[in-house]
Formats: C-alpha cells, sequence, structure tokens
C-alpha cells in the first residue's frame, strides 16, 4: 500500500527531546484532526547536505508540507530552503524570522524583557552576565538583544567583558563561567539562553563557595523539567511549545489550503519564577507542589532505568540478530509502540544515496503491537520502509533518525515515542549503533579469517603440487635444481605470512579493545609462564590488584564514553609504571586492573604500586560523585611469594585480591599489602636478581603500612 504524499507532513527538527518532543505533540494533534500523518526527521550531525532520509522524504514523496526548526547547521538551513522552494512545498519555519517565509516564533522580545524586569527591577541586579547560546540561533540572537536593550533603558552599561560564550555544549558554559567569576567576583546575576545551561553554571557558582541566589542569581529559558529537579529551581521562560507547534500545523494546513507565505506568528511566553533569582524578601516564586517534583522525578528515574537496561543488554551483543533480541526486548519499557531497524546492505562511508535514489538496505526490526513480527529475507530499495510497511508511514507520528558510527553510516531506525520527560531517542541511537558496529565487525573478522584459512589451504595445496612436480624433475635432471629450491623458498615466504597473519591474529586474542593493554586472557597466559620459570629457583613473584573507585558512580555521573576515556587513563598510567621487559599490566575486568611483576619482592612491589598511584594523581581526571576525593582513585592490593610446589599461582592472585578488598573495606583510595603467603623454606634468603627495585621513597598517604 503506497503512502499519499499529499496527506504527509515531514517535521524536520535536530531531536526528539524536551525542546523538540513538546513542538511535535502540539503539531501531531492539529494535524492528526485533518488526517494527515507526520514522520520526523532527526538530524544531529553538522554537515552542509541534507542527510539522505531527508532527502528521499522531500525529493521522491514531495510531502504536502514541512515544518522545521533550526537545522544542526547554516548550511543545512539554506539546503533546505532552497528544495522545498524549488519542489514547492509549504513550509512553516519555528523558531525563525525568514523574509518572506510563514515563520512561527515565541514571543521572545516579551518574555525576555519579563525576564530582565525580574532581575533588574524586582530583585535590583545591577552587575548581570550573559552567556551566550548558538551563534546563529534566531531565538538566542534575539534574547541577547533584549538583554542589551534593558540594560541600557535603565541606564546600565553593557561590559562586554560580562559577556561569555556558552555555545551548545554544558562544559564550554560551565568554562566561561567560572573564567568570569575568577575575575570579576562583582557579577551579581548570570542569563542564560536555555536552562541546560543555567543547570550547568550552578557547579561553576558552587566551585569557590557562592551561593544562588544569595550571591549570584541564575536564569534559564524554555521551562525545561531539568530547571524544576535542580535545587534551587531555576527561574525561567515557559515558550508554549505545544501551543507553537499547534499555530505552525495550523499555518501549514493554510499555506497547503493557498494561503500566501509570508505570515510571522508570535506565541506568548511566560515567566517562571523560581528560587535560582528569589532573594529573600524579593518576589515570591511560582508554586510547584512536591507532588509534581516526585512524578517528574520518577519520570526521569524510569526512562534512565530502561535506557540502562537496553544498553547493558547491547553491550553484550555479539550478532545482528542478538541486537535485535535485546532491543525488542526493551522497548515496550521505554513507551515505543512501533520500531523499525534498518540496516544499508553496503555501509556507504559518505551516506550519500545511490544513483537511482536509494540505498539497497536490509529490515533487522519490524516491532508493531508491541511484539516483534517476522521480518522478509533480502534488501529493499523503496523509500524508508519495504513496500508492505509504507503503509505504516500514514499511520500517525514517526521518527527517522540516522545512525552514523564515525563516518560510517550503518543505517536508519524509524520509531514512534510516546511524549517523555528525557530523551531516549539519541542514548537509543548511540547504543544501537554501537551495537551494530561492533555484531558488522565481529562479522567481518569472522568473514576475513575463513577467506584466510581457505587461501592458506589452496596455496598449501598449489605449493605442494609444485614441490611434487619439483622433485620428480630434480629426480630426473639434476639441472633444475635451482627451480626446486625456488619452490621451497616460495614455501617459507608463505609459512612466514601465514605465521605474520596468525601473530596478528593471536595478538587481537589477547590485548583489551577498550584500553590497548594486555587483557585477562594474557595475563593468565603470562602468570602461567612465569610461575613455571619461578618455580625452578623458588625466585619470587608479585601481583598487583587494582579496582577504580566508585566507578559506577562516575559512569552515572559523566556517562559512559567519560567512563571509557578514565578506563584508558588508567591503563596507561598503570602500564607507564612497569619499567621491566617482562612485567605485564593487564585489564582484568571491568574496572579492575592487575600487574604481574617477576623476580620482584614486596618492596619493588610497592614502588611500582605508588609510582602508579603517583601517575594517575597526575592525570586529575575529574570525579565529583566521589565521597573518597575530587578526583579518580584506586584501591590497590599487593601479594609477594617465593614460588615452590606447595602453592599454586591462584593463591598469589587471590592474595593480591583479598588486599585489594580489605584496601576498599578500609576507605579506598590507599595500598594494602596481603599477609605472607607462601614463606621460603627455612634458612633460605629470599633471592633478589640484579637491578631488583628498591623501595626508597617515603610511603605516600593512603598506603596501609611500610614495605615489608
Amino acid at each position: 500500500m503506497e503512502v499519499d504524499p499529499r496527506r504527509l507532513v515531514v517535521f524536520v527538527t535536530t531531536g526528539l527531546d524536551i525542546y523538540q518532543a513538546p513542538l511535535i505533540d502540539g503539531a501531531c494533534r492539529v494535524l492528526r484532526d485533518e488526517g494527515y500523518s507526520v514522520v520526523a526527521h532527526i538530524s544531529y550531525r553538522q554537515s552542509g547536505a541534507l542527510p539522505p532520509q531527508l532527502a528521499c522524504l522531500l525529493e521522491h514523496w514531495s510531502p504536502a508540507g514541512v515544518i522545521t526548526t533550526c537545522c544542526a547547521s547554516p548550511e543545512q538551513d539554506l539546503a533546505l530552503r532552497r528544495v522545498t522552494a524549488e519542489r514547492g512545498i509549504p513550509t512553516v519555519h519555528l523558531a525563525q524570522r525568514l523574509p518572506g517565509r510563514t515563520c512561527i516564533q515565541a514571543n521572545n522580545v516579551q518574555g525576555m524583557t519579563a525576564m530582565m524586569e525580574h532581575l533588574l527591577d524586582e530583585q535590583e541586579v545591577r552587575v548581570a552576565s550573559l552567556v551566550r547560546g548558538w551563534g546563529h540561533h534566531p531565538d538566542h540572537v534575539e534574547r541577547e538583544q533584549v538583554f542589551r536593550a534593558e540594560l541600557a533603558r535603565r541606564g546600565l552599561p553593557v561590559d562586554e567583558e560580562l559577556v561569555v560564550e556558552g555555545g551548545d555544549c554544558s562544559d564550554a558554559a560551565f568554562r566561561s563561567v567560572r573564567s568570569l567569576l575568577s575575575r570579576r567576583p562583582d557579577v551579581q546575576a548570570l542569563v542564560t539562553m536555555d536552562d541546560w545551561t543555567a543547570t550547568a553554571v550552578l557547579g561553576a557558582i558552587a566551585e569557590p563557595g557562592l551561593r544562588v541566589p544569595e550571591d549570584v542569581a541564575v536564569t534559564g529559558f524554555d521551562n525545561y523539567p531539568i530547571g524544576v529537579l535542580t535545587w534551587p529551581g531555576i527561574t525561567t521562560v515557559d515558550q508554549n511549545l505545544t501551543r507553537q507547534g499547534a499555530a505552525a500545523a495550523a499555518a501549514l494546513l493554510e499555506l497547503v489550503a493557498g494561503a500566501a507565505p509570508g505570515e510571522h506568528h508570535q506565541v506568548p511566553c511566560s515567566l517562571i519564577r523560581r528560587g535560582s533569582t528569589l532573594r529573600r524578601g524579593r518576589g515570591v516564586g511560582d508554586p510547584l507542589s512536591a507532588r509534581d517534583v516526585t512524578k517528574l522525578a520518577q519520570s526521569h528515574l524510569a526512562d534512565q532505568s530502561a535506557l540502562m537496561r537496553i544498553s547493558r543488554s547491547l553491550i553484550e551483543c555479539r550478532t545482528l540478530d542478538d541486537v535485535c533480541a535485546a532491543l525488542v526486548g526493551e522497548l515496550n519499557p521505554l513507551g515505543i509502540h512501533r520500531c523499525f531497524l534498518v540496516l544499508y546492505q553496503d555501509q556507504n562511508p559518505t551516506g550519500h544515496p545511490i544513483a537511482d535514489g536509494h540505498e539497497p538496505a536490509r529490515l533487522l526490526v519490524d516491532y508493531r503491537d508491541r511484539q516483534a513480527l517476522p521480518v522478509p529475507d533480502g534488501t529493499f530499495t523503496s523509500c524508508l520502509l519495504p513496500e508492505n510497511l509504507q503503509h505504516e508511514l500514514r499511520d500517525g507520528f514517526l521518527a527517522v533518525q540516522a545512525i552514523i558510527v564515525g563516518r560510517q553510516h550503518l543505517g536508519y531506525l524509524v520509531l514512534e515515542q510516546l511524549s517523555h520527560t528525557t530523551s531516549i531517542a539519541e542514548t537509543l541511537r548511540l547504543d544501537i549503533g554501537k551495537a551494530l558496529k561492533s555484531a558488522l565487525d565481529t562479522r567481518e573478522l569472522q568473514g576475513y579469517s575463513l577467506r584466510l584459512e581457505e587461501l592458506v589451504e589452496q596455496r598449501t595445496g598449489e605449493l605442494q603440487r609444485r614441490t611434487d612436480e619439483l622433485e620428480q624433475r630434480t629426480r630426473e635432471l639434476d639441472s633444475e635444481v635451482i627451480l626446486r629450491r625456488r619452490a621451497e623458498r616460495d614455501v617459507h615466504q608463505a609459512n612466514d605470512e601465514l605465521q605474520r597473519i596468525n601473530g596478528q591474529l593471536q595478538r587481537s586474542l589477547v590485548v583489551d579493545s577498550l584500553t590497548q593493554i594486555a587483557n585477562r586472557r594474557a595475563f593468565h597466559d603470562h602468570l602461567e609462564r612465569q610461575w613455571t620459570a619461578h618455580a625452578d629457583n623458588q625466585a619470587t613473584l608479585s601481583v598487583i590488584m587494582v579496582d577504580v573507585d566508585l566507578f559506577k558512580a562516575y559512569n552515572d555521573r559523566y556517562g559512559h564514553l567519560a567512563g571509557d576515556e578514565a578506563l584508558r587513563t588508567v591503563a596507561s598510567c598503570l602500564e607507564r609504571s612497569t619499567h621491566r621487559v617482562d612485567d605485564l599490566a593487564c585489564r582484568f575486568g571491568g574496572e579492575e586492573f592487575v600487574v604481574l611483576l617477576p623476580r620482584t619482592e614486596i618492596s619493588g612491589a610497592l614502588v611500582v604500586a605508588r609510582r602508579f598511584r603517583r601517575l594517575l594523581a597526575q592525570a586529575v581526571v575529574p570525579h565529583e560523585a566521589s565521597d573518597v576525593a575530587p578526583v579518580l582513585t584506586v584501591s590497590i592490593g599487593v601479594a609477594t611469594l617465593a614460588v615452590d610446589g606447595g602453592v599454586t599461582a591462584e593463591t598469589l592472585v587471590s592474595a593480591a585480591d583479598n588486599a585489594l578488598y580489605r584496601a576498599k573495606e578500609q576507605g579506598r583510595n590507599r595500598i594494602e599489602v596481603a599477609p605472607s603467603v607462601a614463606p621460603a623454606s627455612p634458612g633460605t634468603i629470599p633471592r633478589q636478581r640484579s637491578g631488583d627495585r628498591a623501595d626508597t621513597s617515603a610511603p605516600e598517604p593512603g598506603d596501609a603500612r611500610s614495605p615489608l
């Protein structure tokens, strides 16, 4: 069943978050009543060209109309306006003011004016700083103009030193405000462009011991739920996003009916007073019940719990079938009633459509009515979905997100998401992208290994036949010995190549893919070899066990990408703390690491452990969620024994692990030394090889005891 483009509206935006979702919801309510379906294209990627799925929607379908917010880049905005104009597609622009085009905006002037009156008149602020947002976003530009005008209207100078860049990144805003407050302690208020930035600068204010609002007041914009869950609550401006979306849909229907473009509509805003600006005795904030806040927080926690579950499920996937099963199992808790996962047949690195306009693709997941349905074999080249599913695009609302990992366009996700207080679409897209990339890489490696085995078998057979022929000729004619030697040389070269390739494959089995140091398998192999070597002369062997303190809290605070980077930093410091060629630093699993130190006494092991702690301290990895220290710390267990037949390697590892456990019990961020595991025989003095480590440094803070 084909989709009727005359009853389809494309909504172009940069996310499916707490800003975009109410806009889409308001538009869908109006359009649904008039018999229109909505397909939202979500594009996060900043580039000059339109994404291929959006180009397909516009060029092949010619929809009834387009509603668009600002794209991810000014170049994409221009490209979208050019395509819709060339194809005569009625278009309504949200949060923009474009000559000759129909635009819907929140009344930024009215909302920002009310905000400035609240600060300057009600709260008597005289030194206000502006934290800028996106430079090309019309809303942000207009709000800055009002900020400057309201100061000037009261005869207050606009100090350009107090205008700082926040950009589209909370970290950038945090750094800018921290630097500003160190230079200008007289700042009384920070005016930001949105609530996300406002919550980010709260940390920069608290860092030097300042209070909100007693020392510095803070304002946001947009009335996002995050502003309610922050303490104190963020004073903000409600843009009435749902009403904006409804107004955009109504304006689009007028354009479809033949109205001339060019109308500019403004939706009134509402000032929301909260604790971030209300100094004692100066004004009353808007009431918000504890029940409302609790419900909002519960909704956030439910979404985050569901996302955590699916993230854990996807990270264990090894095949495409694993990815599909993990995704389907978690869609219902996320409030997703329809979901289609599409994988490009050939992962085109640019993502541009091929000559006929459609990249061959394969449907991996068909999830409808809270159940997974069978998917057809083979590929399809129709728009977005196979022919038998095109009717789904006529039903209600669907969002399309490209799945891009690095420069590789793997496919896209088409889903129907109910309203949420927190965004799940972006996190879901990222997790699915990583899982698909891992499964595809694994499949490619397995295919390469199989092809390599076949090639080796083929070449071995060919070389054997050639050798047989040369041997026969040698028996017949001694003068052809040179030919036989050449053939033998070819065999040696092939074997060398095979050994080299096998070596590469072997290395991939013993190196941790995240940290690029040895993995657990490599540790056990090295331990087994060293144990045998040490048993001959009862040499001393040491093990250091390391566990990153409160790593789950770190992941919860900074996210899994930052957690991965933190593990890489720990691995680098650990590897640099070992100096001998037969020392081995490994990732043991999760946030746990281990170091094997052959022919090393306890004093030498402590030298390595302290050197590692020093290197990690110098790395200064922030960990504000830790109750141990403001930076990332580790707990360390050390064990040493003289190898003989009375103990096993597992005894040594277990002793180090028990010492690590005691270090964590004693408050973390410390070194614990295991009691003597297997004392040397009576009368035997533990031997220390030439150049063995000696503990010449004083114990560092946090060490459990002096070296044994």
